[in-house]
Formats: structure tokens, sequence, C-alpha cells
């Protein structure tokens, strides 16, 4: 694997990790959400890559600390690709969004489950917000988010408190026109 999880080779990094653990005699449930959930799904685009899958639910300890090396080093990624790291952000995550939970990936022993799509919209859309990076853009933009969603996130976001308004409205409309320009180009 070239130390980047992509569309490509998510899976497999996760057979892996799930035979590792039938081989352990192990059970594991992760809750991720950001890129490694857009690529997991296929909505990230053929492009999108990332280094890392964070964790939301459970907190890394020392034994998943060892398995995800192990892993790691057998497939070619960095420590740390797997962590709990996004941990922190669920504290501020939308009310409810452990019910809006969904089921990605399913294997032996290994559940992996997502943020529903409106808290992946709304994660993405204050991340976007927060740091301008180009990656949360093309991220926002494979999901199409719809008006009543980035109103959603919009919400959301402005009740955090961090950060100002006209960001925020500035951000929306510029997700709403590059969806609509992607659109477009389809």
């Amino acid at each position: 694997m070239d130390s980047m999880i992509d569309r490509k080779n998510i899976l497999n990094l996760l057979k892996i990790f799930d035979d590792r653990l039938t081989q352990n005699k192990e059970k594991k449930e992760f809750t991720i959400f950001g890129s490694a959930s857009l690529l997991l799904q296929k909505i990230a685009r053929d492009t999108r890559s990332t280094v890392d899958m964070d964790l939301i639910e459970p907190m890394m300890d020392n034994a998943l600390n060892v398995l995800s090396a192990e892993v790691g080093d057998e497939v070619g990624l960095k420590m740390g690709w797997l962590n709990s790291a996004g941990h922190i952000f669920s504290r501020n995550f939308p009310k409810d969004w452990q019910k809006r939970t969904h089921v990605i990936y399913s294997g032996t022993s290994l559940v992996v489950k997502s943020l529903g799509r409106k808290d992946l919209i709304a994660t993405k859309f204050n991340a976007y917000c927060d740091r301008d990076y180009e990656r949360d853009l093309f991220d926002l933009i494979d999901l199409a988010p719809s008006k009543a969603e980035l109103t959603y996130a919009k919400k959301w976001i402005l009740g955090l408190g961090k950060i100002e308004t006209e960001r925020v409205e500035k951000c929306v409309k510029i997700v709403l026109d590059k969806t609509r320009d992607r659109a477009r180009e389809r």
C-alpha cells in the first residue's frame, strides 16, 4: 500500500485487520468519520486518499495500537494510520449522532460504522469552514449536500460559536455553487 489509504485498497486493509482480529479471537466495532468513511462508502472521488482512519469509538488502547501497528507494517502504512484523535471532536458532534450511524463494513470479527450522512456533511462542512482546505471542499462536492443538509450543518456550526456567521455563509455559497458545477459536468 503506498502509505496512503484510497478507494482501491481500503477494503483490503479492513479485511487484513479483520483476519488478524479473527486469528486473535477478538471482535471489534469501530465508528469512523472523515475521509476514510467517504472512501469506504465510495463517495469520495477516485483520486482521494488519506494517511489515516479516524476513530470516534473506541479509544485506542495498547492492544489496538499494537495490532494496528502490525497491520500497518504489513501493508506499508505509517504508525497512527488508525487513531482515535477524532474522538475529541465527538463531544461537539450534532445531537444524537450515535443514533444515525450505520454499518459500512462487516467482516468476521470487525464491524465498521460511519457517521450518518447529515453528520458527515456537518463535520466536513465544519472542517472546510474552519481550515479552508481544498480536500474538504472536494469531499463536500462529492457528498453533494442539499441546501437543507447545509442549513442543518450551518445551524450546528454556528451553535458551536467558533466560526463567524459571514465565513459560514460564504462557505455555504461556495459549496452550493461548486456542487451545481460538478452536477453539470456529469
